[in-house]
């Protein structure tokens, strides 16, 4: 059974709002499906005595026009433990911090921007591997798991996986 967790507004566009739910998911992602703007992910937490709580997350993106996206976050949880509620606050809370500080960081889709090129510009690197959670160190530095998508300068780089 899937539960409305809540929805957010964000001024940024549907594909700028994937690609920040997926660099922030990142190992824990399950699925995507970019064309639905459809994000779902897990996340476990093991209470000791064989005892764990999993709850299944999906944010789902809808275009509100204008640049603008609205985005719906639902879970699901495989337990009634004492604490699932205060576990999906929390959780959620993270999620939208950090879906607000990637759009902080996004590279602008104004044609203003794509415009001005030059060695400022920013790209978006999309890398996955089979089996996820493989690390990523781009030009000697760790900057996550598999799957995941990072910005970097426009150039050349070293990317190991």
């Amino acid at each position: 059974m899937s539960e409305k967790v809540n929805s957010r507004g964000f001024n940024a566009t549907v594909d700028q709002v994937y690609a920040a739910e997926v660099q922030f998911v990142g190992p824990t992602l399950t699925n995507t499906v970019k064309e639905a703007c459809l994000v779902n992910f897990k996340i476990a937490q093991s209470f000791g005595s064989g005892f764990y709580r999993v709850i299944w997350w999906t944010a789902t993106c809808k275009d509100a026009g204008d640049g603008k996206t609205t985005v719906t976050l639902a879970a699901q949880v495989n337990s009634n433990a004492f604490g699932d509620g205060r576990a999906k606050r929390d959780q959620s809370e993270l999620f939208w911090k950090n879906i607000d500080a990637a759009l902080k960081n996004a590279p602008s889709t104004s044609s203003q921007a794509m415009s001005q090129g030059g060695s400022d510009s920013a790209v978006i690197l999309q890398l996955s591997y089979d089996p996820s959670g493989a690390d990523i160190t781009p030009d000697g530095d760790y900057a996550g798991s598999t799957p995941s998508q990072l910005k970097v300068k426009a150039g050349t780089h070293s990317v190991k996986i």
